[in-house]
C-alpha cells in the first residue's frame, strides 16, 4: 500500500480554498464589505500558513496536551493578525495606520 505523505496538506489546502469560496459567495450578498483580490490573496496565504502549521504540529507532536497548547497558539495568532488587518485594534503599521 502506498502512502500519500502529502495528504493532510492537501486537505487542508481544499479546505482553505473552500472557506474562500464561502467567503467570495457570502460577500455577494453584502455591500458593506468590498474584498480585492490582494484582499482573497492574504487571507488565503494566512489561512494556509495556519492549516499547514497545524497539521504539521498534529503529526510531529506525540503529547495531546502540546499538540492542543501549541494548536491554540496558532490559532490565537492568526486571529489576532486578522482583526489586526481587519479593523486595527491595536494600532500597528500592518493595519495600514
Amino acid at each position: 500500500m502506498i502512502v500519500n505523505p502529502f495528504k493532510p496538506y492537501t486537505t487542508s489546502f481544499i479546505i482553505v480554498v473552500l472557506m474562500l469560496f464561502v467567503i467570495h459567495l457570502l460577500l455577494q450578498y453584502s455591500s458593506e464589505v468590498n474584498w480585492t483580490l490582494l484582499d482573497y490573496a492574504v487571507a488565503g496565504v494566512f489561512l494556509l500558513i495556519s492549516s499547514f502549521g497545524i497539521t504539521f504540529i498534529l503529526q510531529n507532536k506525540s503529547s495531546v496536551i502540546s499538540k492542543s497548547v501549541v494548536v491554540s497558539s496558532v490559532l490565537l495568532i492568526l486571529i489576532l493578525v486578522w482583526i489586526e488587518l481587519a479593523v486595527g485594534i491595536f494600532g500597528t503599521a500592518i493595519a495600514g495606520q
